[in-house]
């Protein structure tokens, strides 16, 4: 939710039981008009995952580049920032997927696009993302 209180978001999350496609946001395009979502998908007003609910300010990216992948020579297509610990990181796109790795290994739920212009959030424990 741009120009929003800080804390407020705009949550939304998958309807369908056992499966989860990953929103087109999250592939590095726009967030579909709300009003054409396809019946597995559905903004949630009043509802928050309580890993977003917890962000009070949003961590930015102190580089544009994956830790790890720099580490290995390796490239991303679209970086991720920890919400917790504040690691850069690519995203599920690219070869290495370092975000959801470290999200699972280290139990940081809560990452943002590092990208340019994209404002959101996504938790990987509750598949739930918001704009900010």
């Amino acid at each position: 939710m741009r120009g929003g209180k800080r804390g407020q978001f705009r949550i939304r999350r998958s309807l369908a039981a056992g499966e989860y496609r990953l929103p087109q946001i999250l592939l590095g395009r726009d967030l579909p008009d709300p009003s054409n979502l396809d019946e597995t998908e559905a903004i949630m007003n009043g509802e928050s995952c309580v890993h977003i609910s917890e962000i009070k300010t949003v961590k930015h990216p102190k580089s544009h580049e994956c830790e790890e992948c720099v580490k290995i020579g390796s490239g991303w297509v679209h970086l991720r920032t920890c919400q917790t610990c504040g690691a850069t990181l690519c995203c599920d796109s690219s070869p290495n997927r370092h975000a959801s790795k470290h999200a699972r290994a280290a139990a940081h739920p809560v990452i943002a696009s590092a990208q340019p212009g994209e404002n959101w959030l996504y938790c990987f424990t509750d598949e739930t993302f918001a704009e900010y």
